[in-house]
Parts: C-alpha cells; sequence; structure tokens
C-alpha cells in the first residue's frame, strides 16, 4: 500500500472513530462534523473552561436546544428526587446540553437517576450532549453506562501558535480590525476563546464609534462653515 492510501485508510478510520480531539474552530466551519458524531445518541464533550464547549455543542444539535446550566440541572435534580420523576421538558426535549454533572460523585442514588435520564432520552430517540471540564472518577462511571455503541466522547483544546493566529485573523477580518491584533493576541496568556473576542469586540466598538464620531464632527463643521458662507453673502 502507498502513502497516500494508507493516508486516506487513516483519515476513513479517524472519520468514522468514537473519540476525537481538536479545537473548538474546526467544528464550526463548514467542514462536516464525523458521521459517528451525527449518529451517536450521547455526546460526552470534553475541555477547560473556555474552550468553546458550549458553541460546539451548539452546533452538533442545532439551534433549536435545551441548555441546562449546572444550577439548573441541580434545581431539576431535586424534583427528580422528590417527585421520584424527572421534568416532562428533560424528557421529552429533542435536544439536550447539559453543563458540568462534576456533582455525580455526591451519592450513587444522583448517578443512577442521572443515567435513568440517559437511558429514557435514547430509548425515544433524542439526542444528549454532556458537557464537563474533564474525565474525572463520576464522568468514568456515567461513560461505563452507557454503551460504547451509543456514546461519542470529543476532547476540546485550545488552538496554539499558528492555530491561533489563524482563528483571530478571521476574527479581525470579520470585525474589520488589523492584523496586528491578531499577532498581539495570539500571544496572550492565559489564552481562552472568550478572552480575546471579547476584547476584540472592545476594539472594534471603540473605533467604529471613533469612525462614527470623526464623520458626525465632519458635518458639522460643513454645515457651520456653509451657515458662514450665507451670513458673509447675506451681509
Amino acid at each position: 500500500m502507498d502513502f497516500m492510501a494508507s493516508s486516506t485508510k487513516r483519515s476513513r478510520s479517524r472519520y468514522r472513530s468514537s473519540f476525537i480531539s481538536g479545537t473548538c474552530s474546526e467544528f464550526l466551519g463548514d467542514k462536516p462534523l464525523p458521521v459517528l458524531l451525527k449518529e451517536r445518541p450521547i455526546v460526552f464533550l470534553l475541555g477547560p473552561s473556555g474552550v468553546g464547549k458550549s458553541m460546539v455543542a451548539r452546533r452538533i444539535l442545532g439551534k433549536d436546544t435545551t441548555f441546562l446550566k449546572q444550577q439548573e440541572f441541580l434545581d431539576s435534580l431535586a424534583l427528580r428526587i422528590l417527585l421520584h420523576k424527572w421534568p416532562d421538558t428533560l424528557i421529552e426535549t429533542e435536544h439536550l446540553i447539559v453543563e458540568g454533572p462534576c456533582f455525580l460523585d455526591a451519592r450513587p442514588t444522583v448517578l443512577l437517576a442521572f443515567s435513568q435520564l440517559i437511558e429514557e432520552r435514547v430509548r425515544k430517540g433524542y439526542r444528549t450532549v454532556i458537557l464537563d471540564a474533564e474525565d474525572h472518577g463520576p464522568l468514568q462511571k456515567l461513560l461505563t453506562i452507557v454503551s460504547k455503541k451509543q456514546r461519542f466522547t470529543i476532547l476540546l483544546r485550545f488552538p496554539s501558535g499558528r492555530g491561533r493566529f489563524r482563528f483571530l485573523a478571521h476574527a479581525c477580518r470579520s470585525r474589520g480590525l488589523s492584523l496586528s491584533h491578531a499577532k498581539r493576541l495570539s500571544k496572550k496568556e492565559p489564552w481562552t476563546y472568550a478572552c480575546v473576542l471579547d476584547e476584540l469586540d472592545e476594539i472594534a466598538l471603540k473605533e467604529h464609534r471613533g469612525g462614527r464620531l470623526d464623520d458626525l464632527e465632519l458635518s458639522q463643521q460643513a454645515e457651520q462653515l456653509s451657515l458662514a458662507d450665507f451670513e458673509t453673502k447675506r451681509l
């Protein structure tokens, strides 16, 4: 087998794998998502805070999703314990994103209740994306409960080097900013998508606001000159 054929085979194998690692921008572009990622009902999306898990989760499930922050899920869990049933919104919503179930190690009954929710949603043909910071103990237990044929795991990482610059260059162009900002922010530490995009938005706001003020001042000056010219002619 030649090199190209071998490379193509490895690429196809990776495309059919149930585990993949990459940066947020790799999942947000026009490139199609892996086949199994689009098919599996349960997706575990892991990575440090600020790496873009929420954005990727919405890319996977689409716009029509129910997103449960950790506290919201805890409130739903309290109702599950009190009423011995999950709220209908969690059972019946077609696309559900659950943030950070790191509390699963609180007690076995919590893990059991959550696994029952997942099983019920799988049975109904619905999809669930579970976000967490890392592959810790409680999540490992949940991974063992969910069948390998039903789950897909993504490990998100921050871009580095040229990857950061490419992402920032695209962000600068879309905001009409100089690429010098991309070069500077690509070296920023600690680096997260949120912090660099927030800074670019602030720069864009200031620059564009300054441009609007300049235009307004020129317009006012023109009006004043026209008025002065009119007064001079009248005299």
